[in-house]
């Protein structure tokens, strides 16, 4: 959430199990409250005012407060039905994790952690090949896109540590099977490669027939056309 932010959203999810632990929002805005505010009235009609956070100095603070208000609530949320928050992969920012460590349960405070998630670790990444002489700008970005796509493919493999519903393994599954096996494409090719070897052969062994019968013909010939010299000198004496 920026500093002007007007609405804010704080979720908490598995990193095992990908689901849905805590959702809290804030809001900075409500439409009834300011229309009343802009025709000068000190106070609205009743309603069911939307805004959950004044920005005004000493109440809530600025907007960009919000995140580490969500963090706290979500850490005391889940404490309070028994779960310990121990570590939060999120985006870097400490001010969550010391909101947590200063005003959440002591339990939790004592043991909770942040860790970088995947996209902030490839930008850290990208940012120290970026700064290698040799490397240009498109070969540090292939690099770094690379580098996120294999971490993410080799998410849920390692039992302990990835996600167990992580759709990567499937995908990476399916690569490795199309590269090792056969499509049904190349075994009909195969096959007729192999049925047209066979007629090949066939044609092959056909026409050395015929050029045999050739042969043999010729010879024939040749046989008789001597016969045929030898009665004509034999009429002539």
């Amino acid at each position: 959430m920026g500093r002007n932010s007007f609405f804010g959203v704080g979720a908490f999810y598995g990193a095992r199990t990908n689901k849905l632990l805590f959702c809290s929002t804030r809001v900075a805005r409500c439409a009834i409250c300011m229309s009343a505010a802009a025709r000068g009235k000190q106070a609205a009609r009743d309603h069911d005012c939307t805004k959950t956070w004044d920005e005004r100095k000493g109440k809530d603070d600025a907007a960009s407060h919000m995140e580490k208000a969500m963090a706290l609530e979500g850490a005391n949320f889940l404490f309070e039905r028994g779960a310990v928050v121990r570590c939060i992969v999120c985006d870097g920012d400490t001010k969550a994790i010391n909101e947590i460590k200063g005003k959440g349960p002591k339990p939790v405070a004592d043991v909770v952690s942040g860790v970088l998630d995947l996209n902030h670790v490839a930008k850290n990444v990208g940012s120290k090949l970026r700064a290698l002489p040799w490397l240009s700008a498109n070969v540090s970005m292939m690099l770094q896109k690379r580098f996120q796509n294999v971490v993410y493919d080799a998410r849920g493999q390692d039992v302990s540590g990835g996600r167990a519903d992580s759709p990567a393994p499937d995908a990476a599954a399916a690569r490795a099977a199309a590269t090792t096996q056969p499509s049904d494409g190349s075994d009909d090719s195969d096959d007729s490669d192999d049925d047209e070897g066979g007629e090949g052969e066939e044609r092959g062994e056909e026409q050395g027939m015929d050029v045999e019968q050739s042969d043999e013909e010729e010879e024939g010939e040749e046989e008789e056309g001597e016969e045929e010299g030898d009665q004509e000198e034999g009429e002539e004496r």
